[in-house]
């Protein structure tokens, strides 16, 4: 049981350290909407790639942060009967609950989404090799050579595949949507932490655990 215990602490921490990850992000997508503003209104100009970088940072803080809601049992819990059970009645419906519905839900969601990555990753990049490069620093600029060469290496690995159909939009968009998947994986670990928790409760009802708690 030693184990089991460990296993679930272990879960939890991984499950709390992409919370914090999560929380973290609303600083940056507080200066991201900062920043769009007073470019906006003060310079009468914006960025396309940042207005997008800010829908991607709030899916990734909402991802990232489900599992960490989770294990502080902060999502919306319908009460009707369930607050009048035993502990060890309560172990097996978070079980149950956790077995037939949370890890199908996170299964699913992480193969589509692995689906949606892969086919992101394979359309093929518009781009020239130096867009990024003419755009920042034009053809005569000093750095326009050395940017050029860095920005054609990123394109063999990282600006590949999908782009935003919007003029200067955000490529690499299967990193934004690698997010979706990788979140339900944290979300289906913290739901195998929830359910080895609540089989110590089956075990020892006299001594309620709860993941993360």
């Amino acid at each position: 049981m030693n184990m089991i215990e460990k296993t679930a602490n272990f879960l939890d921490k991984v499950g709390l350290l992409f919370g914090y990850v999560g929380a973290s992000l609303t600083f940056a997508l507080v200066i991201l909407t900062v920043q769009q503003v007073l470019a906006r209104y003060l310079f009468n100009s914006s960025s396309i790639a940042l207005q997008e970088l800010e829908w991607h940072v709030f899916g990734t803080i909402f991802l990232f942060s489900m599992a960490w809601t989770y294990q502080k049992d902060g999502h919306v819990r319908v009460d009707v009967f369930y607050q009048y059970f035993s502990p060890r009645l309560k172990a097996i419906v978070n079980i149950l609950g956790i077995v037939f519905f949370l890890i199908p839900i996170c299964y699913f969601m992480m193969i589509y989404g692995w689906d949606d990555v892969m086919m992101a990753r394979h359309y093929i990049n518009p781009r020239p090799q130096d867009y990024w490069s003419k755009n920042w620093f034009g053809v005569d600029h000093d750095f326009y050579a050395t940017a050029t060469s860095i920005e054609a290496w990123l394109r063999t690995f990282l600006f590949v595949g999908e782009v935003s159909s919007d003029p200067g939009g955000l490529e690499a968009r299967w990193i934004s949507r690698g997010i979706l998947p990788f979140g339900f994986a944290i979300l289906a670990l913290q739901g195998v932490a929830s359910a080895l928790s609540e089989l110590l409760v089956l075990v020892n009802p006299h001594k309620e655990h709860v993941s993360g708690k």
